[in-house]
């Protein structure tokens, strides 16, 4: 059998076959009918896999599979549906180890929708057969990516309002099949004009709702304050300050309280100060080109209902400890990031102010 290399193939004649322990995935983009060979186990001989494509639609329609020196196809992949082309190529074929066994699996594009949900057929390798097993319910999985550090496949399935409506699931391999451990969703709340947003782990065989949170956009104008409620209990807040802003969560029962004040750095410029001379160097005569450590567009910061209560109280006379900022943080967290800006003040020796921004934010919490 005459084989024309392709990309896998030209590997092997280089001398760097393709094995399980490497690359998790190398994507082929064929068009015409090719043979590539691949080690799927390097105690294991080569396999050889024509890709035998459509007359019509050039789409991949047959995998014929020999092993080593045989002639004789060992196994004939076949009756699988016809791709819908993406922009990125007609065929869209790789060799992955899908179930972290150590042994290189199958996987073929099977769908491709305009929302970018991609389905895949995959085949598992059966190291005692020497075969492939078409696995239907992987057909299920939506853009899967592989973790070989953490054993898991995390898919997403993306919704409308340009992506931000999605699920993502993440999928653990027990007993031989995969168990869904972690769920992640986005929703629009059209009363809050926001996004809820859900997390939900595997609990005693039951997906619970570990953590809840929202995704939220506005602008702000120079001296304008803005408060959005989180839920029943707890409201974010931007207050406005001579320079900018200043990020705070706040408790509906205890105004006063910023349940965000203990967000690392305790010293020196921290992330919830949004002020305008972060964003310019030490003469305020341009943009910050690093003469000025401040944070910059994205935000982070930390709070717990906990904060001047049992965390800080009124009777607190010492700083947080370590263990007590990690407790502030499980409880809750959240990213501001600021999407455009306006500076005032660019005088020479002064400091710059915010005249306006538009920013959203990602807050999230027990």
């Amino acid at each position: 059998m005459t084989r024309a290399t392709g990309l896998l193939g030209a590997a092997m004649l280089l001398g760097a076959s393709l094995t399980a322990s490497e690359a998790v995935a190398l994507p082929l983009y064929v068009s015409a009918d090719t043979t590539i060979s691949l080690t799927i186990h390097r105690s294991l001989p080569p396999y050889h896999l024509t890709l035998i494509h459509d007359i019509e639609s050039g789409a991949i329609g047959r995998i014929l599979i020999t092993r080593g020196d045989e002639e004789e196809p060992l196994q004939a992949l076949s009756g699988f549906p016809e791709p819908e082309p993406s922009g990125g190529g007609r065929d869209d074929f790789d060799a992955v180890d899908f179930n972290f066994d150590g042994y290189l699996d199958l996987r073929l594009l099977a769908t491709s929708r305009s929302s970018g949900n991609r389905s895949y057929l995959c085949w598992l390798f059966e190291p005692k057969a020497g075969t492939f097993s078409l696995q239907r319910l992987l057909l299920d999985l939506r853009n899967p990516v592989l973790d070989p550090e953490t054993k898991t496949i995390v898919t997403r399935t993306v919704g409308g309002m340009a992506g931000q409506l999605y699920t993502e699931r993440t999928y653990r391999w027990e007993a031989g099949a995969l168990a869904l451990i972690r769920r992640e969703r986005q929703e629009w709340n059209d009363a809050r004009k926001a996004f809820d947003r859900f997390t939900e782990d595997r609990v005693n065989d039951s997906m619970v709702v570990v953590r809840r949170g929202v995704r939220f956009e506005t602008e702000l104008a120079e001296g304008e304050r803005f408060t959005f409620d989180v839920n029943d209990r707890i409201y974010f807040e931007m207050d406005p300050d001579p320079e900018g802003w200043e990020i705070a969560v706040r408790a509906v029962d205890r105004p006063g309280e910023n349940l965000a004040r203990l967000t690392p750095p305790l010293h020196g410029p921290n992330p919830r100060q949004v002020w305008g001379w972060h964003f310019r160097n030490t003469g305020n005569t341009g943009p910050n080109d690093g003469s000025v450590s401040a944070p910059q567009t994205d935000r982070p910061f930390i709070f717990s209902e906990q904060v001047g209560r049992t965390i800080q109280g009124p009777g607190s006379d010492r700083g947080p400890t370590p263990e007590e900022i990690e407790a502030v943080e499980r409880d809750g967290d959240g990213m501001l990031m600021i999407d455009d800006l306006k500076l005032g003040n660019l005088i020479p020796g002064q400091r710059a102010t915010i005249l306006w921004m538009r920013f959203h934010v990602v807050l999230e919490y027990r």
